[in-house]
């Protein structure tokens, strides 16, 4: 039961994170071959129903997965997110100076799918992990150094760990770090709903174990008195510090998240109340703010949006809807350029239908 529930949940990881998959397969399988050669030859005939309810449970929630997406999205491979590209082209190869080594150019892009890019890795990195956790960061360090500075043999165990770990951490930070995310309208904003952070949790998960290691060595060589203050004091400046960084720190505490969600949830009934399911809807927001109850393209302000506006049209005629766009308003200079620009060679114009608050609904309609 056990083997079959820790399957589980690494399907699940999966489920909430497709992308990981790519270190989280190779990381459990790794893990059951190693269980299996480990084990001694009449121990290895009583794990073949562990590891086979861990294989079963892996996969139950990735089925699971195949049905949800099938019916939201019309195909179990299919997903809600844009495809990615390399952020940088004019760093990526040109195939036909070494067509012998193309399939090179395909590996990295499986594996690294915005690119590798060392120095803007290196600047996010710094930005979004080492100064955001710098107190974690030098637990973790001080940790690391006193477990390779033990000679007792009771550290053995820790250091697979410790490197698997950090091939993981390394894998990530380059992933995650050649891409640029602007999820705060504040391009130098460092707060808590920075994509990086939930991208880079399982490093701090896996920094945990040695922080806490370096920690608990510590204090033991101090006197009890002297180890009560300090935990006392460590507690209490973690709590307020958790309490001010998850709750009310602005503009993603909590607090805030819970105001701005109430507004978005208003927006959408307001938008749903105006709008049918045969209409297109042009919206600024990759994070599925009116999909999947109205068909969204996004965002407006795209060379491949301008360019299918034509079609996006007729989608919508052919339903009997309209194509429309819902966005903050638009200044007056926007519409303009929008109408004489963008939309004339498609033979459309955007019109105000209807506003709430600081935003927006429009039709766009022939001329």
């Amino acid at each position: 039961i056990l083997a079959g529930i820790g399957g589980m949940l690494f399907g699940i990881a999966i489920f909430l994170r497709a992308n990981e998959a790519v270190w989280l397969i190779p990381l459990l399988f790794g893990a059951l071959i190693v269980v299996w050669i480990r084990a001694s030859r009449p121990v290895r005939g009583s794990l073949k129903v562990p590891i086979a309810s861990a294989v079963i449970g892996f996969f139950l929630p990735l089925i699971l997965m195949g049905f949800v997406h099938e019916h939201i999205y019309g195909s179990p491979f299919a997903s809600g997110y844009n495809r990615a590209s390399d952020p940088i082209p004019g760093l990526t190869v040109d195939v036909s100076v070494a067509p012998d080594t193309a399939w090179l150019t395909r590996v990295p892009t499986v594996l690294f799918p915005f690119g590798v890019h060392e120095l803007n890795t290196l600047r996010n990195v710094w930005k979004f992990h080492v100064i955001f956790f710098w107190p974690w960061m030098l637990l973790f360090l001080f940790g690391v150094g006193w477990l390779f500075m033990e000679k007792n043999r009771g550290v053995r165990n820790l250091k697979p760990i410790f490197w698997i770990g950090a091939i993981v951490a390394m894998y990530l930070l380059v992933e995650y770090g050649s891409w640029e995310f602007h999820d705060n309208p504040d391009p130098h904003a460092v707060t808590i709903g920075t994509s990086y952070l939930r991208y880079w949790l399982p490093i701090s998960v896996w920094m945990t174990l040695f922080a806490s290691y370096g920690l608990v060595h510590a204090l033991r060589i101090l006197s009890a008195r002297w180890r009560a203050a300090v935990l006392g004091f460590g507690a209490f400046g973690l709590l307020l510090t958790s309490v001010n960084a998850v709750i009310l720190s602005y503009p993603e505490g909590l607090l805030d998240m819970r105001a701005v969600l109430s507004v978005n949830r208003e927006r959408k009934a307001w938008v749903g109340s105006l709008t049918t399911e045969r209409d297109v809807i042009i919206v600024d927001y990759a994070d599925k703010y009116l999909f999947p109850e109205r068909s969204v393209i996004v965002p407006l302000r795209s060379e491949q949006t301008y360019a299918t506006l034509g079609l996006a049209f007729s989608a919508a005629q052919r339903r009997n809807g309209r194509l429309r766009y819902f966005g903050l308003t638009l200044p007056p200079e926007d519409v303009e350029y929008l109408n004489t620009v963008r939309l004339a060679p498609h033979g459309l114009e955007i019109r105000t239908y209807a506003s709430i608050g600081s935003h927006t609904l429009y039709n766009i309609l022939q001329k």
